[in-house]
């Protein structure tokens, strides 16, 4: 091809050139083809590598022929075509393209001169066309229409017409080109225009594929619109840009285009938003008005709907038709249908809101329910039993009626079970809100018959006959009244004493009841309550006659809450001065409150509040009663009391709907933890409440509230109770504290309490005992350890009581010392630790000091519990029962628990135990008294989901609420129809933001709150258990709520765990179990302990786990010898072996879990331990004594080969010795294949072969492994390969990576992604495959504000249960089968954190040591023996370099540590092996000498190391470093090594060959003009021109980046300050090595898909085109730091996780199937991706800039540790003096105005210098003074340039001006004077002509003297007549003013006759018209128009003769 240099003949060659091509092209698909058949045939692959190389040498001489023969008939074709052909992009393109061809082709051909030449030439052409292009760009402008060209016409003043004859030759003869401003203003307007136009074209474009997307609502037969967030983003932006469009200047020829477009999208707009809004409604109505009842109820309403609905059908049925969205909606009258609906709508739901409100102002206690729960209700109207289970909501104790079976009502029950009849039936008739009113009439009617009745009956009935008559209301109430009259009858009287013995007689009938036995269930709750309220009665008479009162009025007495029966047959209750009604409401028979003087004290404040109409505020610690007085206060004055528990979610529409109710109803309210409401909404219900308060105030019966009228009913009161200062609580604002009086609730008489309680329960030496129950509170409070699960309080003591309570009704005649005694037990040692169970033991055996305790016998529990252990496979160790049963006895007093204790301490298996245990007891009898029921439970971990889905949430945008999972699961409990007890267990870390919201759930209200409103009540049958670790993030008010059982590991030990475990051994094994059973008592316990005592471990385990570890891996070891199905039977002699296998498996067992947690050193210490250990114990078969235990595997002689593996070797070498061999045993020695990639290089080495043996074994039998260890000690690695390559097929491996911003959510979405539904329920890979998970990174994601980690939860609820609950059908629970997990973490530390131990306990720990020397010496001596090998003269210098390499790498691990300023001073193996890897890329066989490599050496280390330093003092110690290494390895001084400063390699000094070589640069300034030369390359051939100046510093930078870019997986962190050249520097390094540079393009709405785009496009082109990108990102770029995450994962493992489409992924499966097959691989879709990644990380090589000053910065490392792991680093410093020199330098000579010389410029440089570097020194001061920063960046220096050069061109400007202006003024001055002297000259000529104008001036003057004279007697005669006019002028005036009055008369007249005209219609005329006898006015009028009209009147004869009217 050299032979061809004849320009004239381009076309021949380059067809030549095109046949040739075309041959080499043939070639290359042959040799493909052949290749593919030679592998498909396992043939050696014939290598074509010669062809490739030739068409490689081909290349340069086709483009420059193909190039030469194009441009030539291209000029031609631009000349002489047509100018309409050309098309001026292109030619632009095709130019720049060409020129860039031939440039290149003078540098490439500089040896062969002749084809130098025809490049040089065609070059020079080229370079003539280019000035042109403007031109045919203004002419072929795409915008130019006709209008344009009559305009350019008219401005050039020639005609130009865009004829077929006009050629482009043509227009040069025009001179065209001297005109081309004209051209390029009139192209510019027509650009503009046309630009507009394309804009409207490309919008109307986009809007082409977007549809809406249509789904089928339920079964409606309808479908709803899914609203797309992208759909109306794009509408804005549409939007905005039409809007920009109409104020643009051009747009006058599109202005009816652009207003109609604007207007459809406008219409499009508010289509969408009434179509939502329309949706929102009608999701909502849809299920109400599909209910017949409402449709009957609702007539209007429905018909609306029905209206509104078949339009809606009607709507969507066109919408799934032409789902089109801008085809669809601008259509006004769409639009007009839509708000019809929405009218219609609106009036409906105005309907049912107004429908609802009449219900429930008819019966205000709906205001109680949610709007679902009524619409429930009134659904069901034909069926009045529906309302049964609503009454509980709207009573506070009906439970429910008796329905006879006419329906008729007759009885109410409570929830106790107690039976009140009607004193009067009623039946359900009308509407459901009159008869429930009509209910709660007859309800407080009967009460009060019934009192009456009572009261009558207790003056003739014995008292204790009488309390068991009647219902317990009714004998508190009755009882009450009779004390206060008594009492009132004595202190009138004055003797008060005499009524003491009466009172205690009464007391002690009582109490004989409770222990007679003779009462039923009820009757002693009666007569418990009654015991509580007699006590006070009689110590407040105690106290009185103490305090010798003896008034009706003292206030001691008027202070007490008395009842009096008063004359209008009506109850009241009174206080102090205040007197009540009694409510009436029916309590049922529940117990009272102890009360103590702090109660008293409180009731004092509230009934006085009340009194007041105020509220009552009780605030104080948890556990102090607040909530609890404020209901029984309610309940003295039987007031139904509505408890709501607050929680943030609760708006203020919310809360009003409960003060209507309120108000409405007369109940009270108590609103639990108050101030968790958000203190905006708390302002709104300041409001709220002061207007009830008002109202009541003023005694009115009905009032206004939001609006609205409501009846207002006296009683009705607020009052609220708060914890101060707990998490999450708000200070109330003033306006709403001054509502209510506040009441400070403290530490109650803890010792009264008890002492009452016990009273009432039938103790009769209450007194004692309750010092000693709260004795024992005090002092354990005082003296044994603090724990979060510990409280004392009156909760606890309250547990007691009832405890004690149980025991004694069960047990009425045993020692009550004895039942107080086990009832403090029972209560207490289920929390204790085992410290502080002696202290306990202590305290009680104290206070009981004679009391034996008996063994209490749990009979058939313990039995059941014990026979459930061994079902279970467990073993029934004593503790672990006795905790079991605790938690039954827990159970039976509280109604939330919480399980609490350390992993592996059994707490799951405690309740699934107990569990078990109760449903097979089910119908015997328990220790409490009542049957025992079967048990179900639901398990679900409240942190691996989001509080919404937990509890329900309101969707932010639809106001649609969602039901949460746990709603969802109470909710079916609560319907349940039978009595079987229900535990929802809480398996995850309780914290005080999801709690707090179980509060009322918790305690004695048993209600689940929810945002919606709802309130559910739960059943007696439902218990919360909660298993956590530990409570140290709960709040006081949740601990002190729930029984706490703890369980430590210590109760069961290690023992009960490996006993059970040799019970399940194979069959094959059993006969060896005492053996196992020997080795477990001798090894295990005794290598844990030593463990802890010595060892350190990356992450602490737990024993328990590690005796599971060691179960687990002995199991993978019995595995071949549990026959499966079809295999033969295992031969004899195998059995017999196994004998001798046992002992050894074991020890390798424990090496492999005991002693595999812990780092190098404690390895060497378990490993001299273990073996002396072994001597001990007698082993038989000991290690070798050389190395560690570690190092060897066990040999085992073939026994546990599978049968069939190798049947034939059975015969001969069947004695095989068993022994301990050397893991790399039989391993061939390795060698570096000579084609590896680097990064492709695994060396076995001791450490990969046996943790990959370890892995394997584990993953193939099922067992999950976690691998541990620092950075860089090749976790991933050893996994990933082990994953990829070594695992049977059936195994499809995935790989997650975690970072700190994954979410729970994610997590799951990601892993239900890859599974199939196996069927209901249950998902898993496909059919005979099996998953495993690989989670890198796995303690990475951030924790929460209490230290939950939510993706964590959720992977370990797939450990325990299996499986995870549905995020979409709520409830149902996902099953997850056949995949296993594999996990790999650092150690916590620097952005890790530390995992619950409740996960790691599932994993066998697998730790990665820092390689020992010796195995780094293995792989690197490897690596590096492979390259130095070659260079014979080298090689012996190998082993003493790695050393080196491997001590300073040591010395650095120790020295450089990260601080805040240097966070990335964190190094690992990958760096050391990046030094390596460095060397790798020069040719051995160029190094002469030792110095050569250790010249090169230092090079490596230091961009390795020493690039990232960020001061000379760092980095002059590195460089002291490695000259003592020098000297001290090598014996070779520095200075002989390293001749000159810096030392630079790099691969582009000699430019445009094939093969570059990696070299040192010894002569910078020659490296100083390639770099220049590139620098000009990059700026000819890019538009973005870079103007750099290249100091030194900037090319050792640049040297930098490309060494980096030019390694398989190399990429950079450049770390400096803005401006300091990173991305510049980056875009030259790339260009030099002929990569793409990628950078994304922010815009304003550049979010997470655009960014996904991108990402995608860059990783297709590297994976796919196998085309080297560097990919260039920015920390400015970072708009969230989800993008960081994106790269952190493509820098691990070169893949976003879900990124890819099933195309895209079906295009990477294809194109990498050739490639997986040459590596001799499987082509599984595991593998081809693999092949994927692995080509985009070596392809793509990421550049990030960051600046490194902040704490984002240092927290960006820490969350994504793969920016320091997988990234070389580069720190910019500050710019050396050179560098601010070079750079002034060169920005002062740009200056064109600066024409100074070499001296000035001289100092002009220094001087920017010096002010720049003065500027940083101050700003270190500053920091140092005033400790404020002020960064100095670059980019400051250039501003400094940058305005220096501005300044002078404007003072040059400004002197220029000012010496112009002075030019100008002088020239004027002279000129002046020319003239002045001119006029003069002038001036005397014209004196003779002036004096003669004189003279005839004077001749003038004479003759005007005659002339006025006629003049003046002219004026005498005119102004006689002007006098005389003047008269007749005021005369007319005069009458003028006479007729405009008149007219002022009529006007109004004629006005008010207009109006009336106006309101004239046609039925008045008619009117007229009728009239026979029309009224004189009438008449009048009419005459009147028939005159104006000239209307003759018509004569009729009159009523005499002849009279005409």
């Amino acid at each position: 091809m050299a032979a061809h240099t004849d320009i004239s003949k381009a076309q021949e060659i380059a067809n030549e050139v095109r046949r040739v091509n075309k041959q080499l092209k043939e070639a290359q698909q042959l040799a493909a083809t052949y290749n593919n058949r030679e592998r498909l045939f396992g043939m050696p692959v014939t290598n074509y590598d010669r062809l490739s190389r030739l068409v490689k040498d081909f290349d340069p001489f086709r483009n420059l022929w193909l190039t030469v023969s194009d441009w030539m008939k291209w000029h031609e074709s631009w000349m002489n075509d047509p100018l309409t052909s050309i098309d001026a992009e292109n030619l632009e393109k095709n130019v720049n393209d060409a020129y860039k061809t031939m440039h290149k082709s003078v540098k490439i051909f500089g040896d062969i001169p002749g084809v130098q030449q025809v490049a040089a030439e065609v070059k020079g052409m080229i370079d003539a066309f280019k000035p042109y292009i403007p031109l045919i760009q203004g002419l072929r402008n795409p915008g130019m229409r006709n209008r344009h060209w009559e305009q350019l016409s008219s401005d050039l003043g020639f005609p130009v017409r865009p004829k077929a004859s006009l050629t482009f030759s043509k227009c040069l003869e025009m001179k065209l080109q001297d005109h081309i401003d004209v051209i390029t203003k009139v192209a510019e307007v027509a650009g503009k225009e046309y630009s507009i136009e394309q804009a409207l074209d490309k919008m109307e474009g986009e809007w082409a594929p977007v549809n809406f997307e249509i789904l089928p609502y339920k079964d409606t037969g309808t479908y709803i619109v899914k609203s797309s967030e992208d759909t109306s983003q794009l509408l804005d932006d549409h939007i905005v840009m039409t809007q920009s469009m109409s104020f643009s200047p051009y747009k006058k020829p599109f202005e009816e285009r652009i207003s109609s477009w604007e207007s459809k999208l406008r219409t499009t707009q508010d289509v969408l938003d009434e179509w939502l809004v329309c949706q929102r409604s009608w999701l909502y109505l849809e299920p109400i008005f599909s209910s017949e009842d409402i449709n009957r109820q609702l007539p209007v309403e429905s018909k609306r709907y029905q209206t509104m609905e078949r339009i809606w059908r009607k709507i969507m049925k066109t919408a799934k038709e032409t789902p089109q969205v801008i085809s669809l909606c601008p259509d006004a009258r769409l639009l007009d249908n839509l708000r019809e609906c929405n009218k219609l709508l609106e009036q409906v739901q105005k309907g049912l809101s107004e429908y609802l409100e009449t219900k429930r102002n008819a019966f205000p206690r709906f205001y109680f329910l949610s709007d679902d729960e009524l619409l429930e209700i009134l659904s069901q109207t034909k069926d009045p039993t529906a309302v049964q289970p609503h009454l509980r909501k709207c009573f506070e104790n009906i439970a429910k009626l008796k329905f006879e079976d006419d329906l008729k009502i007759t009885t109410m029950y409570s929830g106790e079970g107690e039976v009140v009849g009607f004193r009067e039936s009623l039946y359900p008739t009308g509407n459901v809100e009159d008869w429930m009113l009509e209910i709660e009439r007859v309800m407080r009617e009967s009460l009060r018959l019934i009192i009456k009745d009572a009261l009558a009956a207790y003056k003739v009935t014995p008292r204790t006959e009488w309390v068991v008559n009647w219902p317990g209301q009714i004998v508190i109430a009755g009882c009450q009244t009779y004390w206060t009259s008594e009492v009132s009858e004595v202190l009138a009287e004055k003797n008060l004493s005499t009524i003491w013995p009466k009172l205690l007689e009464q007391l002690d009938g009582l109490r004989h009841l409770v222990t007679g036995g003779s009462l039923d269930r009820t009757g002693r709750q009666v007569v418990s309550a009654l015991i509580v309220i007699e006590v006070h009665a009689r110590d407040v008479v105690a106290k009185m006659i103490e305090e010798k009162v003896e008034n009706v009025n003292d206030f001691e007495w008027i202070s007490q809450l008395r009842y009096y029966w008063l004359e209008d047959d009506n109850l009241y209750t009174r206080a102090v001065n205040a007197q009540f009604v009694y409510g009436y409401e029916y309590l049922g028979n529940t117990g009272r409150l102890v009360i103590t003087p702090l109660t008293d004290r409180c009731y004092l404040t509230l009934t006085g509040a009340l009194h007041l109409k105020f509220g009552g505020a009780p605030a104080g610690p948890a556990g102090t009663g607040k909530t609890e007085t404020t209901k029984d206060l309610a309940k003295a004055m039987a007031i139904q009391c509505v408890v709501f528990n607050c929680s943030d979610q609760l708006d203020f529409m919310a809360m009003g709907k409960f003060f209507k109710g309120l108000a409405s109803a007369g109940a009270w309210a108590c609103f639990d933890e108050f101030n968790r409401i958000d203190i905006e909404v708390l302002s709104v219900v300041a409001q709220q409440i002061a207007t009830i308060q008002k109202a009541q105030q003023q005694r009115v019966d009905r009032f206004i509230f939001e609006g609205v009228e409501l009846t207002l009913k006296a009683s009705c009161a607020v009052f609220i109770t708060m914890n101060p200062g707990y998490a999450g609580r708000t200070e109330l604002p003033d306006n709403l504290k001054a509502l209510f009086r506040p009441v400070a609730m403290m530490v109650p008489d803890y010792a009264l309490i008890a002492e009452i309680s016990l009273f009432s329960f039938g103790f009769s030496d209450a007194k004692v005992l309750a010092k000693k129950i709260t004795t024992t509170f005090k002092l354990s409070s005082e003296q044994l350890s603090s724990q979060d699960h510990y409280d004392f309080g009156m909760r606890a003591v309250k547990s007691v009581i009832s405890a004690a309570g149980n025991l004694k009704r069960q047990n009425p005649i045993m020692n009550e010392e004895l039942i107080v005694l086990r009832a403090i037990r029972d209560v207490n040692v289920p929390k204790f630790l085992m410290d502080d169970l002696k202290l306990f033991n202590g305290i009680v055996s104290d206070l009981f000091p004679n009391i034996k305790e008996e063994p209490i016998d749990y009979g058939a529990l313990e039995e059941s519990l014990r026979k459930t252990c061994t079902k279970l496979g467990l073993k029934d160790v004593d503790g672990f029962v006795q905790k079991c049963i605790q938690l039954y006895e827990t159970t039976v007093v509280r109604h939330g628990l919480m399980i609490v204790g350390p992993t592996g301490s059994g707490k799951t298996k405690c309740y699934e135990v107990l569990q078990k245990a109760s449903t097979t007891l089910k119908g015997v009898m328990s220790p409490a008294g009542s049957e025992f029921e079967h048990v179900h439970t639901y398990i679900l971990n409240p942190k691996s989901i989001t509080m919404g889905q937990l509890y329900g949430e309101f969707d932010l945008m639809t106001h649609e609420w969602t039901d949460g999972i746990l709603s969802t699961l109470i909710r079916v409990g609560t319907t349940a129809p039978n009595d079987d007890k229900r535990w929802y267990l809480f398996d995850g870390p309780v914290d005080a933001v999801w709690i707090e919201n179980m509060n009322t759930v918790l305690d004695d209200n048993k209600k689940l709150c929810l945002s919606s409103g709802e309130i559910i009540k739960l059943s007696e049958a439902m218990t919360m258990m909660f298993e956590v670790a530990d409570l140290a993030v709960a709040s006081p008010a949740t601990v002190s709520r729930c029984g706490m059982v703890y369980l430590e590991p210590s109760i069961l030990g290690l023992s009960p765990f490996v006993e059970m475990w040799l019970k399940r051994l194979p069959d094959a094994i059993y006969p060896h179990k005492d053996k196992l059973q020997a080795l477990f008592d001798g090894f295990l316990e005794d290598a844990i302990t030593f463990l802890r005592t010595n060892v350190k471990e990356f992450v602490p385990s737990m024993d328990s786990n590690l005796a599971f570890s060691l179960e687990r891996l002995l199991e993978c070891f019995f595995a071949p010898f549990v026959p499966k199905e079809g295999d033969k039977p295992i031969s004899e002699e195998r059995l017999e072996r196994i004998e001798e296998l046992i002992e050894p498996w074991f020890i390798f067992g424990l090496i492999w879990t005991v002693g595999a947690t812990c780092d190098n050193d404690g390895r060497k210490k378990f490993s001299e331990w273990l073996r002396e250990r072994m001597t001990k114990e007698n082993c038989k078969m000991m290690f070798p004594a050389d190395g560690l235990v570690y190092d060897y595997q066990l040999d085992d002689a073939g026994i546990s080969k599978t049968s069939g593996d190798n049947e034939e070797e059975e015969g001969e070498g069947h004695r095989k010795q068993i022994r301990w061999v050397n893991w790399m045993h039989g391993l061939v020695e390795y060698v570096v294949p000579p084609d590896t990639s680097y990064s492709d290089i695994i060396v076995p080495t001791l450490d990969t072969v046996r943790s990959s043996y370890i892995i394997q074994l584990l993953l193939t039998n099922k067992k999950q492994v976690l691998c541990v260890g620092p950075t860089g000690t090749g976790k991933t690695l050893a996994i990933a390969d082990k994953l990829g390559r070594g695992m049977p097929k059936e195994y499809i491996p995935d790989f997650i990576v975690f970072s700190a911003k994954t979410s729970a959510n994610q997590t799951q979405d990601l892993i239900d992604g890859k599974l199939d539904k196996r069927r209901k329920g249950v998902f898993g890979p496909p059919l005979g495959k099996y998953f495993i998970f690989f989670i890198d990174d796995l303690n990475m994601p951030a924790l929460e504000v209490y230290g939950a980690q939510p993706p964590i939860e959720l992977i370990r609820q797939w450990m325990d249960f299996k499986g995870w609950y549905d995020r979409k059908a709520i409830g149902d629970f996902r099953h997850l089968v056949d995949v296993n997990f594999i996990c790999a973490m650092g150690p916590p530390g620097g952005g890790r954190n530390p995992v619950t131990s409740r996960l790691l306990r599932h994993f066998n720990y697998l730790a990665f040591t820092d390689l020992e020397d010796a195995s780094k010496k293995t792989i690197f001596g490897t690596i590096l023996q492979s390259w130095i090998g070659q260079n014979a003269g080298m090689s012996q210098y190998e082993s003493q370099l790695v050393d080196t390499c491997i001590s300073v790498y040591d010395t650095i691990q120790t020295q450089l540590l990260p601080t805040p300023a240097k966070s990335h001073y964190t190094f690992n193996l990958r760096d050391l092996s990046k030094v390596f890897q460095g060397m790798l890329m020069t040719n051995p066989n160029k190094l002469e000498s030792i110095e050569m490599l250790l010249k090169l050496w230092y090079h490596e280390s230091l961009r390795v190391f020493a690039d990232r330093l960020v001061n000379d003092e760092d980095r002059s110690w590195f460089d002291n470093l490695l000259q003592e290494k020098m000297k001290a390895d090598f014996d070779i001084k520095f200075e002989d090594v390293v001749t000159k400063k810096p030392v630079l390699f790099g691969d582009f000094m000699v430019p445009n060959v094939d093969n570059k070589v990696y070299t040192e640069i010894t002569d910078f300034d020659k490296m100083g003009k390639i770099l220049e030369e590139y620098l000009e390359d990059y700026n000819q051939i890019n538009t973005a021109k870079m103007n750099l100046v290249l100091f030194m510093d900037a090319m050792t930078h640049i040297c930098r980046i490309s060494r980096i870019i030019r390694q398989p997986l190399g990429n950079a962190l450049l770390l400096g300050m803005g401006g300091s050249g990173r991305q510049s520097l980056t875009r030259l390094a790339s260009h030099m090595s002929e990569y793409d540079c990628f950078q994304i393009e922010l815009a304003k709405n550049y979010g997470m898909v655009e960014w996904r785009e991108d990402l995608k496009t860059v990783m297709l082109k590297a994976g796919l085109e196998n085309k080297p990108t560097v990919f260039l990102f920015s920390d400015t770029q970072i708009k969230s730091e989800s993008f960081l995450e994106d790269i952190n994962n493509i820098l691990n493992a070169g893949d976003v996780p879900n990124i890819y489409g099933f195309d895209e992924q079906d295009q990477i499966y294809s194109s990498m199937k050739p490639i997986v097959q040459d590596l001799g691989l499987l082509p599984t879709k595991t593998n081809l991706f693999s092949a994927y990644t692995k080509r985009v990380r070596s392809n793509l090589h990421t550049v990030i800039t960051m600046s490194p000053i902040g704490e984002v910065f240092r927290a960006r490392l820490r969350m994504f540790p793969a920016l320091v792991n997988c990234c070389t680093i580069d720190w910019f410093s500050e710019w050396p003096d050179d560098a601010l020199q070079s750079v002034a330098w060169r920005f002062l000579n740009e200056i064109i105005d600066l024409d100074s010389d070499e001296k000035v410029m001289a100092g002009l440089v220094a001087m920017c210098q010096i002010i720049h570097q003065d500027v940083i020194v101050n700003s270190t001061k500053f920091l140092a003074v005033l400790s404020r920063y002020n960064y100095v960046t670059p980019t400051s220096y250039l501003e400094l340039l940058g305005i220096f050069s501005k300044l002078i061109s404007l003072k040059k400007n400004e002197l220029n001006t000012a010496k112009n202006r002075t030019q100008t003024g002088l020239d004027k001055l002279l000129t002046t004077a020319d003239e002045v002297s001119k006029l003069q000259e002038e001036l005397e000529t014209m004196r003779p002509l002036l004096e003669e104008a004189v003279q005839e001036s004077i001749i003038t003057m004479e003759k005007i003297s005659v002339d006025t004279k006629v003049a003046e007697e002219t004026k005498a005669v005119v102004q006689k007549e002007e006098a005389q006019a003047a008269e007749k002028a005021r005369e007319t005036q005069a009458i003028a003013d006479d007729a405009q009055r008149d007219l002022n008369e009529a006007l109004p007249a004629l006005d008010a006759a207009l109006a009336s005209l106006k309101s004239l219609n046609k039925n008045d005329v008619v009117e007229v018209r009728s009239m026979t006898r029309p009224p004189d006015g009438v008449r009048m009028v009419i005459e009147a128009v028939c005159i104006m009209k000239n209307v003759k009147p018509k004569k009729v004869a009159g009523t005499k003769p002849g009279e005409k009217n």
